[in-house]
């Protein structure tokens, strides 16, 4: 029986530490019970939703410069010191309402979409990947996001997340900015229809249009969207608008 059970563990790529001896040479480190966790959630992400991805490039100039006056109001007291990711976060809420297919929960035979963004933020900490959420996002404003988004990260740093703070997400935002990675895919957080991936800023060259060559900086965002209720145009759309709304973000946050 025992025999049975590890042969059935090794199809499904799962076995355990008990059924393998440490090979020569090796040190083994065993799985945390969060760890255990994350690792069956991944898996069992990959395994029951057909993960599409793409990307799109941005001129993320205003962005950089929006961030740069929001920093010195909240200098002066006037607003809160929304980063890089506070700003994207507040785009994409107002902008995942317009696709209500990405803003979605799936089943296996069904996708429950919703008028409202309840966008769950990917933080890594000492312990392992939490994504708390940031609930009825659409309807707060950019410093509300900033002060709630900040308040979850320390939490998920101090451990004092509660589950209720994990729940309810729609979809999600993993953004690998200061890491100094451009580009990536990111893996679904069931059973969201959608995540959104964003890189660092990387310089890039163009000509503007005095015909000179300028230096500006360029963020990629990466779309993984689960594929069966959705045709790849729809993630395409989505890029489409994200990328015009963040290199017009004055506008939105003025």
């Amino acid at each position: 029986k025992q025999w049975y059970q590890r042969r059935v563990r090794a199809a499904g790529g799962g076995l355990l530490a008990a059924d393998v001896s440490v090979p020569e040479g090796a040190t083994r480190t065993q799985f945390t019970p969060v760890r255990t966790a994350i690792a069956k959630i991944m898996m069992n992400s990959l395994m029951q939703a057909a993960q599409l991805s793409m990307g799109i490039t941005f001129d993320a100039t205003e962005l950089i410069k929006a961030r740069g006056k929001i920093k010195k109001l909240a200098a002066d007291g006037k607003h809160a010191n929304s980063s890089i990711n506070d700003i994207i976060i507040f785009a994409l809420s107002r902008v995942l309402p317009k696709h209500p297919h990405l803003n979605a929960q799936i089943g296996a035979d069904y996708s429950d979409q919703f008028g409202v963004a309840h966008i769950s933020v990917a933080v890594d900490t000492p312990t392992g990947l939490f994504v708390p959420v940031v609930s009825d996002a659409t309807n707060k404003s950019l410093s509300e996001i900033t002060y709630i988004t900040k308040d979850l990260i320390t939490k998920a740093q101090g451990s004092s997340l509660k589950p209720a703070d994990m729940q309810g997400g729609t979809f999600t935002i993993s953004n690998l900015g200061l890491s100094g990675v451009s580009f990536f895919t990111p893996v679904l957080n069931p059973p969201q229809a959608g995540i959104l991936g964003v890189g660092s800023p990387i310089k890039r060259l163009k000509m503007n249009d005095k015909k000179e060559v300028i230096e500006y900086p360029e963020i990629t965002l990466s779309l993984t969207m689960d594929h069966r209720p959705n045709d790849g145009v729809a993630g395409t759309l989505f890029l489409k608008e994200m990328k015009e709304t963040l290199e017009n973000i004055g506008s939105l946050i003025k």
